[in-house]
């Protein structure tokens, strides 16, 4: 049978224990005075060190974004072509030509084909309102009709 570990006393507790961990954190009794001081204007002052990190990375970023947002990184200039790399690059190019000729034609064929659909699927007030025209002259044409059998 196991025996009970024996209890260590309340005064020995470890630096690293959950229960100093959870103790109240020393930030909770400073003084309140301290939170309105400003930073020093003076520009030859002392700063702190996350104070000087914030304004080193400022005139970083600053120097990167004036000298064309690339801070003198760029891809590497690219060295003369071979004659069959030249001319594998210039049929490339005309592949890419005909493909995009094709495409023009293809969607202008598909927006002509677009408005044909668009143009049966007309309403019905539509419909009876291209029909109108055409059934009037054909009472106008039934009326003179029966005027002429009927003298």
């Amino acid at each position: 049978m196991k025996t009970a570990p024996l209890k260590k006393s309340k005064s020995s507790l470890s630096v690293h224990s959950r229960a100093v961990r959870r103790a109240a954190s020393p930030t909770l009794n400073v003084d309140k005075s301290l939170l309105n001081i400003s930073l020093p204007s003076e520009p030859n002052a002392p700063l702190d060190t996350k104070t000087r990190m914030a304004k080193s990375l400022t005139e970083i970023s600053l120097r990167t974004n004036h000298a064309g947002g690339n801070g003198g990184v760029g891809k590497a200039k690219s060295k003369k072509l071979s004659t069959k790399q030249r001319k594998r690059k210039e049929k490339a190019m005309e592949m890419g030509e005909a493909v995009l000729e094709r495409t023009a034609r293809k969607v202008s064929e598909s927006i002509v084909k677009a408005k044909a659909v668009d143009h049966r699927r007309a309403g019905w007030d539509d419909m009876n309102k291209g029909i109108e025209v055409p059934v009037e002259a054909a009472k106008n044409m039934v009326v003179e009709m029966r005027g002429l059998v009927s003298s």
